[in-house]
């Protein structure tokens, strides 16, 4: 058997211990029972870190695609004013702001994928949820354009600070933002975020097929998912994560409506 145990210190002891009882033929001596206690923290963790960068690979590998779309579009402009520009003996102003926009775009999309894909060690500071949800729009806009889906925000408040491990939550948001565009064809998605008391409330909410009731339960299981490609492993990542926070996903979804995930996280203050 496994016990996850929380130590004085706060951090987390995990022990695996393995029992067998001890019996004699003669009667004289008495039966007992002999353990082995093993802390394997250390080998878990490194585990579940491992896990949690293949997982980052593979959704970073899986927007490839989207992202070298939304890369081309803006090179595609700026190849087009520098000909323009070629053409005057004045350069234009304007098409100088344009390119700047353009090259300032890419300097996102690409740094967002890298930040994504590369390893980092667990960090947790003070951030703003808004900007953080706002960084992973940008990064999943291509992804939805090519499926006809509109991500819309809505956004109740001016600032929501929590404390975080800023690139473990963009990994959380943009796993559930693509769940979310993979389960439609078209529409809108849209992202909802407000508080509620000390908690930071972001929901995320599609039209896409639903969820089957008898499924919901089983969301967040190693190795079970709706998806035929699935491996399960997607959301129960995102569950640790999240729980690692001091903070929830719940799930409500209705066949043929579309799913809602709301992520809770504790705020801190200014």
């Amino acid at each position: 058997m496994s016990y996850r145990m929380i130590k004085k210190d706060g951090s987390c002891l995990v022990l695996e211990i393995a029992a067998s009882f001890i019996s004699h033929t003669n009667p004289g001596i008495p039966e007992g029972i002999i353990c082995f206690i093993k802390d394997i923290s250390v080998d878990q963790n490194e585990a579940e870190n491992i896990l949690i960068e293949s997982e980052k690979l593979k959704v970073a590998g899986q927007l490839a695609a989207g992202i070298a779309h939304e890369i081309k579009n803006p090179l595609t402009s700026i190849k087009g004013f520098i000909q323009l520009m070629k053409a005057e003996e004045i350069p234009n102003k304007k098409y100088l702001e344009i390119m700047e926009d353009e090259i300032h775009r890419l300097d996102i999309i690409s740094n967002e994928l890298l930040v994504l894909a590369k390893p980092h060690k667990h960090e947790v500071n003070k951030h703003d949820l808004i900007k953080i949800v706002q960084e992973v729009i940008y990064l999943l806009e291509g992804e939805a354009v090519k499926k006809s889906i509109q991500i819309k925000s809505v956004i109740e408040e001016q600032k929501m600070l929590i404390l975080c491990d800023i690139h473990k939550v963009k990994q959380v948001l943009v796993n559930i933002l693509k769940n979310a565009i993979e389960a439609m064809d078209q529409g809108v998605i849209t992202i909802h975020m407000s508080k509620n008391r000390n908690n930071a409330l972001v929901s995320v909410i599609d039209e896409g097929c639903g969820i089957p009731d008898e499924y919901l339960d089983h969301l967040g299981t190693p190795f079970f998912s709706t998806k035929a490609t699935g491996n399960g492993l997607g959301l129960m990542i995102c569950q640790k994560i999240i729980s690692e926070h001091g903070g929830n996903i719940s799930v409500q979804s209705t066949q043929m409506q579309g799913t809602t995930f709301t992520i809770t996280i504790p705020m801190t203050k200014d």
